[in-house]
């Protein structure tokens, strides 16, 4: 049995950026030579044609060593031009390598472009028939999957109809039925689920969890981590061009939005910079995560509470107001948000001048591991426009020590991916007996 279903070794890719004309490339890409010589032709000649120091060289990826096997769901994640389109152009023979190799075993399909191919002035079954011979499925291929295809697209009553006659949903579902009924080993997803409502979507998912069920293997890249956590069975992080992470997707995607948003769990504003409501009444001047000691931090175990501090100015006294705060989780999912209208002295009248101090305690026992991020806000109910906000006011980390308390228990394992795990309250009973039923001779 293949031991690997993708695998590149020292792979790169390199663009000289400016007119075309100017573009230069490897020996390998000019004479076409196939796998083999692909293999050879860096180590023999050192890449000459490719000229590194080149001020308009740009590396797309670099030294790239990646195995997938058979039967994976590999996630994708990194930012804008970090190299993850640029590698999956390669193993679907878009695009050549400029050094190093990509090996592929079995027939590949490829989801980089949803719609390729569709003409605008022919109906949906002539594009289905068009698509798929485009993305290399045989006539009796298509045919022998097209009710399916077209059940999946929901699309059956205006199959016959021009697609420019479509509405840009339709339009998508039937491309990408087209493409996720490709029959193939290795199927590539680069970002095309960003588009469409959100049944669609988790059909979209359920589809390619099946592929991978029945033996296919999927690398899925996206920007959405909380679709990443959801399906995937492995991630890897990409950084200019080169893989710096691989591991379990729930860590990876961590690792990810920590990198891109650094964590801000003690911020002052100056006056001059503070976030200001439209007529001066508020200014918001700063924002701390703190413990019951009233510590700042960044990481908090799951089993103790979270404190959220903000100040902010009153500069005039004109108008009652409210406080409050909404937790997200790095998925993007909003958890929560908490108002202070029940618990302030200042509710139902216009405060005094002056500098003020609120504190908001999440308790123990009620988020999941992960990176959450806070939006604060200061808001009046007269005058709708009146308002000061800070989004991404600050973040913090829960994380767990994995110790037998809390709702753990004895649960040793990792604990399920959800955004919550309260620790709640369970009532138990006494077995009842079955009836007896006879069994008959």
């Amino acid at each position: 049995m293949t031991k690997f279903a993708v695998r590149t070794e020292k792979l790169g890719k390199m663009y000289y950026l400016g007119a075309l004309s100017e573009q230069q490339y490897s020996g390998y890409d000019i004479l076409g030579f196939n796998l083999p010589m692909r293999r050879l032709w860096p180590i023999l000649f050192n890449d000459r044609q490719l000229d590194p120091n080149n001020e308009k060289a740009f590396w797309a990826l670099r030294d790239l060593d990646l195995e997938v096997r058979p039967g994976e769901l590999v996630g994708v994640v990194g930012k804008n031009g970090s190299g993850k389109s640029t590698l999956l152009k390669i193993l679907a023979r878009v695009t050549e390598p400029s050094a190093g190799f990509a090996e592929v075993t079995g027939q590949v399909g490829s989801l980089l472009e949803v719609g390729t191919g569709f003409h605008p002035e022919l109906t949906g079954r002539q594009n289905v028939y068009l698509n798929g011979s485009i993305m290399g499925m045989t006539s009796e291929q298509i045919t022998r999957r097209f009710d399916e295809i077209i059940d999946f697209a929901e699309v059956e009553r205006f199959i016959d109809t021009p697609v420019k006659h479509y509405s840009s949903g339709m339009y998508m579902r039937l491309a990408f039925s087209v493409a996720a009924h490709m029959e193939c080993d290795i199927l590539i997803v680069d970002e095309v689920l960003a588009v469409g409502d959100f049944q669609f979507q988790k059909k979209c998912l359920a589809r390619i969890e099946k592929e991978v069920k029945s033996g296919k293997t999927v690398l899925f890249v996206s920007h959405n981590t909380s679709m990443i956590m959801q399906v995937c069975t492995r991630c890897v992080l990409f950084e200019g061009g080169r893989i710096i992470e691989d591991g379990l997707p729930q860590a990876i995607v961590e690792s990810y939005i920590s990198r891109s948003s650094p964590v801000h769990f003690d911020r002052s504003f100056e006056e001059d910079t503070a976030p200001t409501s439209e007529e001066h009444t508020f200014r918001l001047r700063a924002f701390r995560v703190i413990d019951a000691e009233g510590s700042p931090k960044a990481h908090f175990d799951v089993k103790e509470p979270v404190i959220i501090e903000m100040r902010w100015d009153i500069l005039s006294s004109r108008y009652p107001f409210d406080v409050n705060i909404t937790v997200r989780h790095e998925s993007g999912v909003t958890v929560f948000t908490s108002l202070d209208n029940k618990d302030a002295p200042w509710q139902g009248q216009p405060p005094k001048e002056g500098q003020y101090t609120a504190r908001c305690t999440i308790p123990p026992n009620f988020l999941n591991e992960g990176l959450f991020m806070v939006d604060f806000t200061i808001s009046t109910r007269v005058r709708a426009t009146e308002y000061a906000t800070c989004p991404d006011a600050g973040s913090f980390y829960v994380v767990d020590d994995m110790k037998n308390e809390g709702v753990r228990g004895d649960w040793n394992g990792k604990w399920f991916t959800s955004v919550l795990r309260p620790q709640l309250h369970w009532t138990h009973f006494e077995p009842t007996m079955l009836p007896v039923t006879k069994q008959s001779t």
